[in-house]
């Protein structure tokens, strides 16, 4: 049962429009990547083997995708091919990612009307994606050309966890599509799928964000109140 009084409370706050609002496209972006290990068993990402992306506009609807293999130096190993079920062979004949970059900022300008900077960069956990996006950028001796901004959705679906007094302890991306009732891709860690994944997240909760959570009594899950305009 609801509080009365915070139902009252949540119903006054009444608004026009989104709660939230964008002002920026964004670009929902996901690597694979080589993986190998020192002599002290760290895992290090050399290069780049896959990119997938997914333009949102500010209404986070689909606008246009990228998808592309990346031929690289270093062999995969037998943990990779696993994973993602790349191998070798199907890279052999890919594009060096000294050509798949340009490709992708040739896709991304001409959606985004040459302003690339305009469009905020979105990554499911921030640190490994981007920070293998700038080497691989920075070993060409090409300016990174996105906003320094990036959005984690890992971090809003864990604010977003939080404020529905749920679980913020299993934020695995399949794990939340299966309790959000969310189609989960018949592919999971190939890029464009993956990025496709984070792209649905992001938009479940901003819709969520929409609203707020109530406290229920008896241990029960908390009750979603969207708030409409009020008179």
């Amino acid at each position: 049962m609801l509080k009365k009084s915070a139902v009252a409370a949540a119903l006054s706050l009444g608004y026009h429009g989104a709660v939230f609002n964008l002002n920026n496209p964004l670009l929902v972006f996901d690597l694979e990547a080589t993986v190998r290990q020192d002599d002290r068993g760290h895992s290090h990402h050399d290069e780049i083997l896959e990119l997938g992306a997914v333009l949102l506009n500010r209404q986070l609807e689909t606008v246009a995708e990228f998808s592309s293999l990346v031929k690289v130096k270093t062999p995969l190993n037998a943990f990779i091919i696993q994973l993602t079920g790349i191998t070798s062979a199907d890279l052999e004949h890919q594009n060096p990612w000294s050509d798949v970059a340009h490709h992708f900022l040739d896709w991304a300008s001409a959606h985004l009307s040459g302003k690339i900077k305009q469009a905020r960069l979105c990554t499911w956990g921030s640190s490994f994606d981007i920070t293998l996006l700038r080497r691989q950028f920075d070993e060409l001796d090409l300016p990174f050309p996105f906003s320094g901004t990036v959005i984690d959705v890992k971090s809003l679906c864990f604010l977003r966890q939080s404020l529905a007094g749920e679980r913020t302890d299993h934020l695995d991306m399949e794990h939340l599509a299966k309790t959000w009732g969310l189609p989960l891709p018949p592919l999971r860690h190939r890029a464009l799928a993956d990025a496709q994944l984070t792209a649905a997240l992001l938009r479940k909760v901003w819709d969520d964000l929409q609203g707020c959570w109530i406290p229920c009594q008896d241990g029960k899950p908390w009750q979603h109140v969207r708030l409409v305009g009020l008179p």
